[in-house]
Parts: C-alpha cells; sequence; structure tokens
C-alpha cells in the first residue's frame, strides 16, 4: 500500500485556518515557496519535482531531471541535487526555464591535505557527498561530507568562484546566510586520532562577505551549534547544565563600535585640517608683513 501523507498550509498567526490541504502519494520533501503575492508548494516525490500554487494552479517548473533527491527553497529560487551526482548542485527558479549547474570542490590547500594524511584521515574527495545547502540570492554554503571532515564551500552564484570556510583540516558544518553575513560551526583544533576534551565542542563563527574576514563569536568548552543569520541578529543553539538554550547575539554593537571608529577617523582629520588650515593662514600673514617692511 503507497504511503500516503496529508499535507497542511496553516498561517502560524491563525493557526486555526487551512489555507492548503492536499493528500500526497509517497511524499519525499516538501517545501513552501514564493512567488511575490502567491506562495507555491513544492513537493519531491519518487525523484520528481511538482509545483503548485495554494489555489490548485499547478506550474511548470521548467527543468527535466529526473531522480532528485533534495530540494531546497527562498523566494522563487530552489536548489535541487541529482542521485549519484554527489559533487553538483543545481539552480533554478520558478519563473525561468532550465537549470545552473555548480560543481563543487571540497579540496583544501595542499597543507591542510598533508596534515589529514599525517593524522590518518586523509580526505576522501572521491567519495565527497553534499550534506546540506544554504544560499541567497548572491552566494550558496554547501556542506560536503569527506569521511574524515566535512568541510563548506561558499560559490558565488554569478561568477561561480569558489572557497572554503574556515579551516580545511577540521570539520565545519550547519551553515547560514542572509544579506551578505554567513554563519557556521566549526570543531576548532579537534585531532580526530587524538582528540582534546577542550576541543569536543562546536563554536560559532561568522564572517561579513563584503570584508571576508572570519570572526569568532565563541571561544569556549561549550557546544554551540545550528546558528541563524537574521536581519539584526545571530541566533544559535548552546548547551548548558539547564539543558538546550537559545543565544542571541545582535549586529548592533557593532555597527556602534564601527561608527564609533569612524567618527573617531573623521574627528582627528577634521582637527589637522584646521591645524594646516590656521598655519597656511599665518605663513600668508607672515608674508605680507615681511613683504610691507621692504617696501
Amino acid at each position: 500500500m503507497a504511503n500516503s501523507t496529508v499535507l497542511y498550509v496553516v498561517d502560524i498567526a491563525e493557526p486555526d485556518i487551512v489555507y492548503f490541504q492536499k493528500s500526497i502519494q509517497n511524499v519525499g520533501q516538501v517545501e513552501l515557496c514564493n512567488m511575490g503575492d502567491d506562495y507555491v508548494l513544492m513537493t519531491l516525490s519518487g525523484g520528481e519535482l511538482t509545483a503548485e500554487k495554494l489555489s490548485g494552479e499547478i506550474i511548470d517548473i521548467g527543468i527535466s531531471n529526473s531522480n532528485i533527491s533534495y530540494v531546497k527553497c527562498q523566494g522563487n529560487d530552489f536548489a535541487f541535487l541529482v542521485e549519484n551526482q554527489s559533487d553538483k548542485v543545481y539552480m533554478s527558479n520558478l519563473e525561468l526555464i532550465g537549470s545552473l549547474t555548480y560543481t563543487v570542490n571540497a579540496s583544501a590547500n595542499e597543507e591542510d591535505e598533508q596534515v589529514l594524511e599525517d593524522w590518518g584521515s586523509p580526505a576522501d574527495i572521491e567519495n565527497a557527498t553534499i550534506i546540506d545547502l544554504v544560499f541567497d540570492r548572491t552566494h550558496l554554503l554547501v556542506n560536503v561530507n569527506l569521511s574524515s571532515v566535512d568541510r563548506i564551500v561558499l560559490i558565488d552564484r554569478i561568477s561561480g568562484e569558489q572557497r572554503l570556510l574556515g579551516d580545511g583540516k577540521y570539520s565545519s558544518y550547519d551553515p547560514s546566510i542572509r544579506d551578505g553575513v554567513v554563519a557556521w560551526v566549526m570543531k576548532d583544533h579537534l585531532n580526530p586520532t587524538s582528540p582534546i576534551k577542550e576541543y569536543y565542542d562546536g563554536e560559532i563563527l561568522y564572517m561579513y562577505l563584503s570584508d571576508n574576514f572570519t570572526q569568532v563569536l565563541t571561544a569556549d568548552e561549550v557546544d554551540q551549534w545550528g546558528p541563524i543569520v537574521l536581519e539584526d541578529h545571530l541566533i544559535y543553539l548552546e548547551e548548558s547544565d539547564d539543558g538546550v538554550v537559545i543565544k542571541v547575539h545582535s549586529w548592533t554593537p557593532e555597527l556602534k563600535s564601527y561608527s564609533n571608529i569612524v567618527l573617531q577617523i573623521a574627528s582627528i582629520i577634521g582637527i589637522v585640517i584646521v591645524f594646516i588650515y590656521i598655519n597656511q593662514k599665518q605663513l600668508e600673514a607672515k608674508s605680507k608683513i615681511s613683504f610691507v617692511e621692504e617696501e
């Protein structure tokens, strides 16, 4: 007998109202996408992707791929993976035809790869498997398992340029991205062949893509994971004696600090300009006096 699932779409502000209801056979995954004023329900079943508006209108998603194993939607963009193509991510749009293909390269530099070799836990590049992905309008973050280590690859969706986030020797996971800020978790300094207890925990790292500098938010012996980048905050989970707690990091203090630095620099420049101006006026005055005396 086929496995039947009933899908419901509700507004969390009005949970008693059901906006959409449908029974689907053998559903593998469901994503709620957005096309401006319309929400679109994308379902993965039997390796095939289908999409329909909450009004019931079927949408042609414009791709011919089969054996799809995973899908993720963000707005009207969606990414998907295909079975037996473990190093490829496909990107498409609900309002366009076709898709772009990104071949993910999770290799680290020679030094880091050699360290893993020396540890007896080399990265299995040939059998790399994509285990998670997130994206926004300009970038794609792909979490790749290489048997001994997990890595996150940052891909520029426009240029196709790729780079690893964090240190390639240590496992990175739980990527998140929004408005030019990326965050992730890394098992910093953890050598899997001779682990030290203080490095068992995951640390939260983040980076503004505009300055390309990695910031370490947590550097302790407490396990943190699951960062989510929001407009004004970064939230993540942290292990405590009372269980799991939600932690919130605000971007505002950093912006204030940045503004203060800019203000201080501007003040110093202003003082220098005023000094130069006064000095110049004094020199001009002396020149005039000297000219009068000579006459």
